[in-house]
């Protein structure tokens, strides 16, 4: 989505081409060891996280979890049951770390990382995706940028469908976990208390 502001060729994946060390879906820390390999200064760029709703997000994993990890579908077939997603949310064990976590697809590792966790300090700005237009707009603003594309075709939809899958219990382990994500989005943490 940025690319055509970046200095810098970004791969699609992890596989990484040949020509760059960059690629989409890297933490900030990973951005930084590859600006030092390059000598570039980090702090010269300015830095877009992009965040989703932890409620949406998290229900989002699980589905995904559900529908691909090997061992779950496994016990499915056997007729054992799977976590239920309040019971899963609960549990703390997104990542499918178990003994081995770096195994876990890189997607279920970082998935379920609070903002905070995921940045680590090193971004600038952060762009919600379900208000992609908005803020990036106040991004380029403070920049003296105005892109001459429309970004609100690319935002994800607000899914607030999602509250119904959670419990009181679970409510607050998002807000526990993903406080400062649910301060990116104002006052939504409290209102939802009422959804569930």
């Amino acid at each position: 989505m940025l690319a055509p502001w970046s200095d810098q060729e970004i791969a699609p994946q992890a596989s990484r081409l040949k020509s760059t060390p960059f690629f989409n879906g890297m933490t900030p820390a990973e951005v930084k060891c590859a600006f030092d390999r390059l000598d570039l200064d980090f702090a010269d760029y300015l830095t877009i996280g992009i965040v989703q709703n932890p409620f949406s997000r998290m229900a989002a994993l699980y589905d995904r979890i559900r529908s691909t990890d090997a061992l779950w579908r496994l016990k499915a077939r056997v007729g054992w049951q799977e976590p239920e997603f309040n019971t899963w949310l609960a549990s703390g064990r997104w990542d499918g770390g178990g003994v081995l976590p770096q195994l876990s697809p890189r997607w279920r590792r970082l998935g379920a990382m609070s903002t905070q966790e995921w940045s680590g300090g090193l971004i600038n700005s952060f762009v919600r995706t379900e208000y992609t237009d908005g803020d990036l707009r106040k991004v380029f603003r403070q920049l003296g940028v105005i892109p001459a594309i429309d970004l609100s075709a690319r935002q994800k939809k607000h899914r607030f469908k999602e509250m119904l899958r959670y419990d009181s219990r679970a409510v607050s382990v998002i807000q526990r976990h993903f406080g400062q994500d649910l301060r990116l989005y104002g006052a939504l943490g409290s209102r939802l208390d009422l959804a569930a």
